[in-house]
């Protein structure tokens, strides 16, 4: 099941992602030569086929290959690829051309779409046991994906690296977020079994509680502010944060099997949201991510305040050299 999830050679390019249903609005000769490229006996197999006639099934089988998923949108193809397309198929040239341009009747883009996938494009349509195989790995993923969204993109590779066709989104989402649900809930037994409950509510309410002084604000506000340069005010402010964090025994709290990449994003998703939002989940969730927020923060800190120290201890030997 796991063999498809390593090594996986697809193009992914920032320009063209895989599981889309639509061309990027512009292409260079690198994304033809590395995502759309046709052999001679795909050239040969649509020119017996189709003959004059092979733009269209050409232009399916590049992107089904690409994208694991059939060309869907009606916007118009881009120019540099139909150029190629053209040059390969020994066709007119053209520059401008759509999938409605193209296919004005929709029975003959279905049958065009089924003899690409079942002559050219090698790939088969996900069945319920394969899509069971899927789910089984994304669990396996889940404890280092950081969102739905990163599982979401996994499955994607999956399914390609195993020669499967990419279903609809709603089907893939939803085994997606099935996985990341089941590895939010085993987070957040994790939690609760290496923080107490009391601890738990103690940093919630310290993290919430307003700060004395002009600044003002949370401590929470406080703490999401990231550090500054490498000046000793911000080696004084680093060494506050992670006294107070020791302060909540953050240091002591042991969370170590929901995963690095997993408490950094739950670490981003209360850095980039308010603490009124923050507050407005539901206490487990909350719990869950404020801890790993906390967990990260201290991490953060005492990595930046080792590095600050460390620059002004050698800035003060080399001083202290030249002056001997």
């Amino acid at each position: 099941i796991l063999s498809g999830l390593v090594g996986s050679e697809m193009c992914i390019r920032d320009s063209f992602n895989i599981g889309t249903t639509s061309f990027p609005k512009t292409l260079t000769d690198i994304d033809i030569g590395l995502c759309f490229r046709l052999s001679k006996e795909d050239v040969d197999a649509l020119r017996s086929r189709y003959r004059d006639n092979a733009l269209g099934p050409a232009i399916l089988l590049v992107f089904l290959r690409a994208s694991g998923r059939h060309l869907e949108n009606l916007t118009l193809i881009p120019a540099l690829l139909l150029k190629y397309l053209c040059a390969e198929l020994q066709l007119r040239q053209t520059s401008i051309a759509s999938l409605k341009s193209l296919y004005k009747r929709p029975t003959t883009l279905t049958a065009h779409r089924q003899w690409v996938l079942e002559n050219l494009a090698n790939l088969a349509p996900a069945t319920p046991e394969k899509l069971d195989d899927l789910g089984l790995a994304l669990k396996a993923l889940a404890s280092t994906a950081v969102s739905t969204e990163d599982l979401v993109k996994r499955g994607e590779l999956w399914l390609l690296d195993n020669q499967l066709l990419i279903p609809h989104e709603r089907v893939l989402r939803s085994i997606a977020s099935r996985a990341f649900e089941a590895e939010t809930v085993a987070a957040i037994e994790v939690v609760r079994l290496n923080v107490t409950e009391a601890l738990a509510q103690k940093a919630l309410k310290a993290v919430y509680s307003g700060r004395k002084g002009r600044t003002g604000g949370t401590n929470l506000e406080w703490l999401k502010e990231p550090p500054g340069k490498h000046g000793l005010h911000s080696l004084r402010e680093a060494s506050k944060k992670i006294a107070f964090l020791k302060e909540l025994g953050v240091h002591l709290w042991d969370i170590s099997a929901i995963g690095g990449a997993r408490i950094r994003a739950y670490a981003r998703a209360v850095v980039h949201r308010a603490p009124s939002a923050t507050k407005a989940l539901s206490e487990k969730t909350q719990v869950l991510e404020v801890c790993g927020f906390l967990r990260a923060t201290l991490l953060e800190f005492t990595d930046n305040a080792f590095y600050t120290a460390g620059r002004h201890l050698n800035r003060l030997i080399g001083q202290g050299r030249n002056r001997v």
